[in-house]
Order: C-alpha cells, then structure tokens, then sequence
C-alpha cells in the first residue's frame, strides 16, 4: 500500500474507559484512523458527522442502548457500515442463538490483537 493510500477509518465504541483507550492505540498501530465512543448515542452523532467510517467495533454489554441495538441502529441509517462485535463474559454461542439478527462477526474477549487485526483486514477487504 503507498504512503499516500488512506486505510478506512474505524469507530471503536467501548464504554469502559481504558479498555476504549486500549483498543483505539492497538487500532492506531496497526495503521488505521480511529475515533472512539462511550456508548451508543455518541456513537450515532459521530457516524451521523463522519461518513469516512467504515467499521463500527462495538462491545456488545454496555448500559443503556448495548451494541446489538446500535448495530440495528447503524443499519437503519448506513445498511453497508461493517459491524464487529466484541464481548467479554458471554458464550458467544449463547449469545448468537438468542440475539437475533447480527451484523457481523463476534470477537470474544480477550481477544490477541492479531486476531483483531485479522479480523478488521478480513472485513475491509
């Protein structure tokens, strides 16, 4: 890839502050622009600002609206968005049987960062 070759931009959406800052530096080193949110709502008005976002990596448990609601959320307004999902102390099993429709894949935490890294170049490719 040249230098002048933008990778897509991803917004990270995590309501634990350091686990956000965490995954935003690791996002950040593999090269890819990066914006992060708290939850749900602000994740909304930043995509509603920045159309360059091309993947939502959302943690499924989060209070109020969780990552599954802003994902059908996010489909509503911008149906080609890619979505991950990443959550920690569920069966990912459990979860997919019981959720309902999702719109991506789930990375269960903890996750290596090169898995997540495979994971974002697998769905942006």
């Amino acid at each position: 890839m040249s230098p002048d070759t933008q990778l897509p931009q991803i917004l990270v959406v995590e309501d634990d502050e350091l686990t956000r800052e965490f995954v935003v530096d690791l996002i950040h080193s593999f090269g890819y622009p990066v914006v992060a949110a708290a939850d749900a709502m602000e994740a909304m008005k930043i995509l509603e600002d920045t159309p360059s976002i091309a993947l939502v990596f959302t943690d499924v448990a989060m209070p109020g609206v969780d990552g599954i609601m802003l994902a059908d959320m996010v489909k509503q307004h911008r149906p080609k968005l890619k979505i991950l999902y990443t959550t920690g102390g569920h069966s990912v099993s459990r979860m997919k049987a019981t959720a309902g429709i999702l719109h991506g894949n789930i990375l269960a935490k903890p996750y290596r960062p090169s898995d997540l890294r495979r994971e974002i170049e697998r769905i942006l490719s």
